[in-house]
């Protein structure tokens, strides 16, 4: 027999040791890869004792079960868990074990403690589980510089990750609103990973400075450089994004403006035609009421943002009332 053990972090932005607080979790089906076998898991554990029951099947196999002894936790959240495997306990989730505990089994085991304040319950996938196969002791700091710079290094990856989003998503928003398309698409995705940056800057990183608060003298340096250097580029990105989600948004305004003059020119066009069929006005009236609507195309097409549909659709008008100006009528008109 052998032991593996694992120093599980629970996100936390203040000083306590991780408790219970659920007894039992819902059986779910996990995976950290497309190609991995079909792994059900459900579990339960002591509220005393913090020994967790992992039951599991892969595929259609019988249900197996791994036992997680706690050997220590501290108060900045870390939790450490040692696992006792046989020789011949060598399935898909045990031979895992041996080398890590998959990203999919620590964000399930984590639910016991871990309530997700300031994130979506998925993200928190992108932490990794420390793993060691010697004991684990919390308090020597070579251990402790070790578990550090693995979880700081999820969270580099995290920063990382979203800045590389916004910079595709800028692309994307900026080169549809350059080329006049999808802006209400475009819109919605920028309001969107707003929301999302506003979760990892003003959330997230209250969780990686209690880590970081927590063992100044044993965070690495460059880890430490790293992560403030994308976190502010990310900021630089949140900033950009939100000066343009509001000029879109002013410019929805506006256009709604123009569209109710819009509105109001097309009704005035349609009481010109009108009239001159019931033959309620004259020819100089008929001609004074085009050369105005003339002059409103030109003011609105000096408005970039209109839709180049609309105006077609009132020079259409204007020029169907000029061919009536010209075509024969048996109606006598007011001289």
């Amino acid at each position: 027999m052998s032991s593996y053990f694992y120093a599980l972090w629970i996100p936390q932005f203040k000083e306590g040791e991780p408790y219970a607080r659920k007894s039992r979790l819902d059986k779910a089906e996990l995976r950290d890869r497309d190609e991995d076998p079909e792994l059900w898991v459900s579990g339960e554990i002591e509220n005393n004792t913090l020994l967790i029951r992992l039951a599991y099947t892969i595929d259609k196999n019988p249900q197996r079960t791994l036992v997680f002894q706690k050997t220590e936790s501290s108060k900045e959240g870390f939790i450490v868990y040692k696992l006792n495997l046989n020789d011949n306990e060598n399935d898909f989730l045990c031979n895992r074990l041996r080398t890590t505990m998959p990203k999919a089994i620590y964000h399930y085991l984590k639910e016991f403690f871990h309530e997700h304040q300031f994130h979506n319950c998925g993200d928190d996938s992108l932490l990794e589980a420390y793993f060691s196969e010697d004991q684990i002791n919390l308090n020597d700091d070579n251990h402790l510089r070790s578990i550090l710079r693995t979880y700081l290094q999820s969270y580099i990856y995290k920063y990382e990750g979203c800045v590389s989003l916004c910079r595709d998503r800028l692309y994307y928003v900026t080169k549809n609103i350059n080329d006049g398309v999808r802006i209400s698409d475009s819109h919605d995705v920028l309001k969107m990973m707003i929301d999302n940056n506003q979760i990892v800057l003003d959330g997230e990183s209250m969780y990686c400075d209690f880590l970081i608060n927590s063992f100044p003298y044993l965070v690495d340096q460059n880890q430490l450089h790293r992560i403030y250097a994308q976190r502010n580029e990310l900021a630089r990105y949140d900033d950009r994004m939100q000066r343009l989600e509001s000029t879109l948004t002013s410019q929805k305004s506006l256009k709604i403006g123009w569209i109710g003059f819009l509105a109001s020119l097309i009704g005035a066009v349609v009481g010109v035609a009108v009239s001159l069929f019931l033959g309620q006005c004259s020819s100089s009236e008929l001609e004074n009421g085009v050369s105005t609507i003339r002059k409103d195309i030109q003011l609105i097409e000096a408005y970039d943002s209109l839709s180049n549909q609309n105006i077609l659709l009132i020079k259409q008008n204007q020029d169907s009332i000029l061919k009536l100006l010209n075509k024969p009528t048996t109606k006598k008109l007011r001289q």
